[in-house]
């Protein structure tokens, strides 16, 4: 089937071209890409390629460089995708990684109504019980995805193809565009499988870091990292700028954390590690995408039932 749903970001903050440009009303952008393509079917007929589709999405991400076409009578923007291998200054492959922006239900458990609820008096011991697990420490697996690997052989794909990010020609395999990207599959099944988490929606994050310091000098006097490109037509290696910041909402501790040294962010990866909080060593941020997990479907979950008749006996 083909990808749907796909999102590309763009840059909030350019890196211009520091030569001449080859046509003077127009001056190049560099910058980072990166996209999303959902495969789970929701519409009729709809044969999804994979077993994993319900689950999983995939993520690409690539260098481009956009010039605007003053000749059109919309100034289109011409762009131009360089191979991976002809990037320099990268940033590795494992460096990218995947983040959640969990509940208070995962960062102070003990806060929620459904934790405190498990006090009231007209409960059952099952009710009881069944609510008391809200109280417990968050389960990271519950909240964050994980980069791919495949369980089974399907298509081609044996068991154990780990499809964290890697370069990925064009017509293969999590690549959706039409040349090279870095692409990777992001798996959710272990949150569809939370039976206390899964129909809590939370906003998930992929970061792309920048890379190592170039030596090219930016608008601001500092050394920007990569990846850069020698551009063969405008002349000269040219860095892509790096993000804006971390996500909104982002913070180094939760306030309800016992002390600065337990850490306990609200945005977190799989290990519990928080966003980037500083900038890098080249004053740069990382670039990062917002994204969600595909759904299989919906369903009422036991903690639904369980408050629903909550409610009914606070209103008796």
């Amino acid at each position: 089937m083909s990808p749907t749903n796909s999102i590309l970001t763009m840059s909030n903050s350019p890196t211009h071209s520091p030569s001449p440009s080859i046509t003077p009303s127009t001056q190049p952008i560099y910058q980072i890409q990166i996209a999303e393509a959902k495969t789970l079917c929701v519409t009729d007929p709809c044969i999804e390629q994979f077993p994993w589709d319900n689950y999983t999405l995939q993520l690409n991400i690539w260098y481009e460089r956009a010039v605007i076409d003053t000749s059109t009578v919309d100034n289109q923007a011409i762009l131009t995708q360089p191979p991976i291998d002809e990037l320099q200054f990268v940033p590795e492959y494992s460096d990218i990684t995947l983040y959640s922006k969990t509940l208070a239900q995962c960062y102070n458990p003990e806060s929620t109504t459904q934790c405190q609820r498990s006090e009231l008096p007209f409960l059952s011991e099952a009710q009881a019980a069944g609510l008391a697990r809200y109280c417990e420490p968050c389960v990271n697996e519950e909240w964050i995805p994980t980069w791919f690997t495949t369980s089974e052989e399907h298509l081609g794909f044996p068991a154990g193809t780990d499809f964290s990010p890697k370069a990925v020609p064009e017509g293969t395999y999590p690549n959706f565009q039409t040349h090279e990207v870095i692409g990777g599959v992001v798996s959710c099944l272990a949150i569809a499988e939370s039976e206390l988490y899964s129909t809590f929606e939370t906003i998930k994050y992929v970061m792309y870091p920048m890379g190592p310091s170039s030596g090219v000098i930016d608008d601001d006097g500092n050394d920007s990292g990569g990846p850069c490109w020698q551009d063969p037509d405008y002349g000269g290696l040219v860095c892509a700028n790096g993000g804006g910041g971390p996500p909104l909402g982002t913070l180094s501790y939760n306030a309800e954390s016992p002390d600065e040294n337990t850490p306990n962010p609200i945005v977190r990866d799989i290990n519990g590690v928080n966003y980037p909080q500083q900038v890098d060593a080249n004053s740069q941020w990382p670039r990062n995408m917002q994204f969600s997990c595909p759904r299989a479907g919906s369903g009422k979950s036991i903690k639904d039932e369980f408050i629903d008749e909550f409610r009914v006996q606070e209103d008796l």
